[in-house]
C-alpha cells in the first residue's frame, strides 16, 4: 500500500505544479508561449517552435561538452568559425570544443546500415556514399551526371604540337613503341588508369595532343600523296600513245 500525501504535501504539489506551467503561459524572459508553440527571442511565431537571431553569436547550439553542432542563420561575420565564411552567410559549424586535436566529421545520412549519405570531414573534404577521401576535396562512391562540367584552365595545352620546333615522332617509331608497349607514346597504360585512375584535365590534354599529331601526318601523307600523282602524271605524258585522264 502506497503511503498517501499529507493535505500540505498535496498542496505544496500542486502550487508548484501550477507556478511551472504558469512560467510557461505567462512567458519568461524572452521565451513566449502560445497555445502549444514557443517562441524565443520573438512574440511573432508561427511554428513549435520559432528562433529570433539577431547577432553573430546567436542561433541553436547543441553541445556534450567536447562536442559542438551550432546552426546559425545569416548573421556570421567576414572569417566567423571558419576562414571560408563570408559576412552574412548562415548555416551548421560542427566539430569540438578543440578543433585542432580531433578528427571528428559532420554526417548527413539516412538510419540505414548501406553504404549510403554524405561526410564532411574535419579537412572540409566531401565524402558521398564513403567515409574516405583519399585525400581529395570530393569522393563520390559511385556515379554521377551533370548538365554541365568545367575543368579549371590547363596551362600546357597541346597547341604547342603545330609549332615548328615542335619534333612530330615518325610513324616506325610509333609502330615500335606500340608492338613493345601496347599503348600510345605519352598515354597512360592500362595497368596506370586501373591503379591510379584518370586525371580528367591531362587526358584531355593528351587526347587533343594525339588528334593534332594525326593531323600533322595526314597533312604530311597528302602532301606526300600529291607528290606521287604529279611524278605519275609526268611519266604517263612522257610515254609515247599515253593520254592523261582527266
Amino acid at each position: 500500500m502506497q503511503p498517501r500525501l499529507s493535505r500540505a504535501a498535496t498542496l505544496l504539489c500542486i502550487l508548484v505544479t501550477q507556478t511551472l506551467h504558469a512560467q510557461w503561459q505567462t512567458s519568461g524572459s524572452n521565451i513566449y508561449y502560445n497555445n502549444g508553440d514557443v517562441g524565443i527571442g520573438t512574440t511573432n511565431f508561427s511554428h513549435k517552435l520559432e528562433i529570433l537571431t539577431t547577432a553573430d553569436n546567436d542561433g541553436i547550439r547543441l553541445s556534450t561538452g567536447t562536442g559542438v553542432v551550432m546552426l546559425h542563420t545569416n548573421s556570421l561575420v567576414l572569417g566567423g568559425y571558419n576562414n571560408i565564411t563570408a559576412a552574412g552567410d548562415g548555416g551548421i559549424v560542427y566539430g569540438s570544443t578543440t578543433p585542432q586535436t580531433t578528427n571528428n566529421g559532420f554526417v548527413i545520412t539516412p538510419w540505414s546500415p548501406g553504404i549510403t549519405g554524405i561526410r564532411l570531414d574535419q579537412n572540409g573534404n566531401v565524402g558521398i556514399a564513403t567515409r574516405n577521401t583519399f585525400g581529395y576535396q570530393l569522393a563520390v562512391n559511385g556515379s554521377a551526371i551533370f548538365t554541365k562540367i568545367v575543368v579549371k584552365p590547363y596551362a600546357n595545352w597541346p597547341d604547342y604540337v603545330f609549332q615548328k620546333n615542335y619534333h612530330l615522332p615518325s610513324l616506325n617509331s610509333v609502330a615500335a613503341f606500340i608492338r613493345t608497349n601496347h599503348h600510345l607514346p605519352g598515354v597512360p597504360s592500362a595497368d596506370s588508369v586501373t591503379q591510379s585512375g584518370i586525371d580528367v584535365g591531362q587526358n584531355q590534354a593528351l587526347l587533343l595532343k594525339k588528334i593534332e599529331e594525326l593531323t600533322l601526318y595526314v597533312i604530311r601523307l597528302d602532301k606526300e600523296n600529291q607528290r606521287l600523282r604529279r611524278k605519275i602524271d609526268r611519266l604517263s605524258t612522257a610515254v609515247p600513245g599515253n593520254v592523261r585522264k582527266k
